[in-house]
């Protein structure tokens, strides 16, 4: 039986009240349309609930990334704080304006750290191959008390003018304004995810991303096309990586069946504001499910050296669910269960 997951929670600015939190590790994001997130207590594969993610046309009503784009997202974070986690209404609001609330909350893997993540994916045969969808993603969390003037020094708390400067400027997408018009001042902004599992263009990928930069410049575009690039030759700009760990022809993925990940990663070690890689990362990926009544294991991806991660003082958090990219309405639905987390 499905039941609807009708809350969610906004985690940069609000923090999770029980009622929200899920099994006592999810809060649920984005939009909130009573089919696009349902749980099961009943079909329990390996003893865990199941959870349904479902997008349908007309749903790409969120602002991407960059202007003009229109996104879909229905997700399970992680990641999330609760009022336990701030001592003070001071401490919150400063997050809550910077956006940073859930910085302070659980599930969230350090600067350079190693992790072994699992879950399982259900993928009906009848699903869209022309879906664009991640359902697996790894978000970096930005320094969002960085600031940058207009000649790139940089600015922190505690710092000469930093106080009068976030008083006096507006920052939307990490660019300063002052008066409605651009002034100049950055602000350390998010962007891609650092890695991410999904569908496009008629492939499952794997994708690992890199930003070097201290204070990430939102301009500098590097995204790897999934159906014209090539397993493992990462795409460069001057600071950011994107590559293809990974893509399998739709019909090379099985359907129909509960498909396991497993991923270890050793995230990338970062030189600050020297904007360099003080130590490479690693990943390795194995996937597994049952076919004719035997378990099949394939490795996806060997281990290997990766530039995976961003260059920020924080580390990364994990989401499933559906996020549908922008300039694609293919309807999806798909099941996800059993996560697992664990350092090493």
């Amino acid at each position: 039986m499905w039941h609807p997951i009708k809350e969610r929670v906004d985690l940069q600015t609000q923090t999770a009240v029980p009622g929200q939190v899920i099994g006592n590790r999810w809060v649920a994001v984005g939009l909130a349309k009573e089919y696009m997130i349902q749980q099961d207590t009943t079909w329990l594969p390996g003893g865990e609930a199941s959870y349904r993610f479902e997008l349908r046309k007309g749903d790409n009503t969120l602002g991407g990334f960059y202007p003009g784009e229109k996104v879909a997202r229905a997700e399970l974070s992680y990641c999330y704080a609760s009022s336990q986690d701030y001592k003070d209404s001071v401490s919150f609001q400063n997050a809550r304006r910077r956006k940073t609330v859930h910085y302070a909350g659980k599930g969230i893997c350090g600067q350079g750290e190693r992790r072994s993540y699992a879950f399982r994916i259900f993928i009906p045969k009848e699903m869209d191959p022309e879906a664009d969808v991640i359902f697996a993603q790894w978000h970096g969390m930005p320094t969002r008390t960085l600031l940058a003037d207009a000649s790139g020094r940089y600015y922190r708390p505690g710092d000469a003018g930093y106080e009068e400067a976030e008083k006096r400027i507006a920052f939307r997408k990490g660019i300063g304004y002052e008066g409605g018009k651009p002034n100049g001042w950055t602000a350390d902004h998010g962007g891609r995810p650092v890695m991410a599992f999904g569908f496009a263009k008629g492939y499952f990928y794997i994708k690992a991303n890199s930003d070097r930069k201290w204070l990430t410049d939102t301009k500098e575009y590097c995204d790897v096309d999934v159906a014209a690039g090539t397993v493992m030759q990462p795409v460069r700009t001057r600071f950011k990586s994107s590559i293809l760990a990974c893509k399998l022809p739709w019909d090379k993925f099985p359907k129909d069946v509960w498909v396991t990940f497993k991923t270890d990663v050793d995230w990338v070690l970062y030189g600050r504001e020297q904007n360099t890689l003080k130590r490479p990362g690693q990943l390795a990926v194995v996937m597994e499910w049952e076919e004719n009544g035997r378990k099949v294991v394939r490795q996806l991806v060997e281990k290997c050296l990766m530039e995976v991660g961003r260059n920020d003082e924080d580390g990364y958090y994990f989401k499933c669910g559906a996020y549908r990219q922008s300039g694609n309405d293919t309807p999806v639905c798909y099941y996800i269960s059993g996560y697992q987390e664990n350092g090493k």
